[in-house]
């Protein structure tokens, strides 16, 4: 069930747009914006990428942990758009602080192919985002998405396939959604 009046939550793999739609949302609705991965990489002093490198995922998922749990404080005093990062999911713990907040969740789907195709025009991934699996390319995409979109879907408020749309169209179809 969508909530009108409540946060919403962008969840979806690298490459789907969650900033992005996030900002536009934010701007559209009136709402305050937080970016997950933004404020994870300003508490740390770190790029997401130099965190794996010199702790380890374990580590970054701890305060990926700890900086969800202050989002959705933040969102229960006032009405946010956030954007979660592709790997919020992975952690039990993070699934069952989303679906206790009862906030609506979106969950940006994009195909296998548009997110490798998206992620590799952006330079600035390769720079700050850390291989995940030992698989490269449109296989490690798949292999994420293979494992990560059942938590997605078992989460989402309402599902939006961005593969095909541009940002103004998810947009509309959020926002004719929680109206």
């Amino acid at each position: 069930m969508v909530n009108r009046q409540e946060s919403i939550i962008l969840l979806g793999a690298r490459g789907s747009g969650k900033t992005t739609v996030g900002r536009s949302l934010a701007q559209a609705t009136g709402r305050g914006f937080i970016d997950l991965d933004e404020i994870l990489v300003e508490r740390a002093r770190l790029s997401i990428a130099e965190i794996f490198k010199r702790y380890g995922q374990p580590w970054f998922r701890r305060l990926e942990s700890r900086v969800l749990r202050d989002g959705l404080r933040a969102a229960s005093s006032r009405s946010l758009i956030i954007a979660t990062g592709g790997g919020v999911v992975v952690r039990q713990v993070n699934r069952q602080w989303i679906k206790r907040a009862k906030y609506t969740c979106v969950y940006l789907k994009c195909d296998a192919a548009e997110l490798h195709r998206r992620v590799a025009a952006d330079a600035s991934s390769a720079m700050n985002r850390p291989a995940l699996t030992a698989a490269s390319g449109i296989q490690e995409v798949s292999v994420l998405l293979d494992q990560r979109e059942p938590h997605y879907v078992a989460l989402a408020d309402l599902v939006v396939d961005v593969s095909t749309l541009d940002t103004s169209s998810v947009v509309e179809r959020v926002l004719a959604a929680v109206r």
